[in-house]
């Protein structure tokens, strides 16, 4: 199974290779005037960086959660398309719009299941366990 996830994890990264090459070529200068693809050159710079010492056989403890931390830092890019679309932007405001009133919610149970918990500890601390417990 590992064989065929890095296989395909080779594909996939000759095809943002390729993807970079061509809008370096198409784009000239202007392509890294875009913080996007800045960030795009980035995270195939480490991903090569892992492939080299993989290749070689070298290692230095963080080659397996280097690429893993890089490539979560594309999910940034979501913030572009806010930007482009109003439907997004409405859904996003509303999911902030709604975060106090889940704190609120989750400390609220916080607090029953603590009361519960201190309930039973102070109800039943003089119960003795008989073995096996699940007869």
């Amino acid at each position: 199974m590992t064989d065929i996830i890095t296989i395909v994890n080779y594909f996939f990264l000759l095809i943002y290779h390729f993807e970079a090459i061509i809008k370096g070529i198409g784009l000239g200068i202007y392509y890294f005037r875009s913080g996007w693809n800045r960030l795009d050159l980035f995270i195939l710079f480490v991903a090569d960086v892992v492939l080299f010492l993989d290749f070689f056989k070298l290692d230095i403890g963080i080659q397996k959660s280097l690429p893993i931390i890089a490539r979560s830092i594309r999910v940034f890019r979501i913030v572009k398309y806010v930007k482009a679309s109003k439907q997004i932007k409405v859904l996003i405001e509303t999911i902030f719009a709604l975060l106090p009133g889940l704190f609120r919610i989750s400390l609220l149970m916080f607090l029953i299941i603590l009361i519960y918990s201190i309930l039973g500890m102070s109800l039943f601390y003089r119960t003795k366990l008989k073995y096996p417990l699940n007869e």
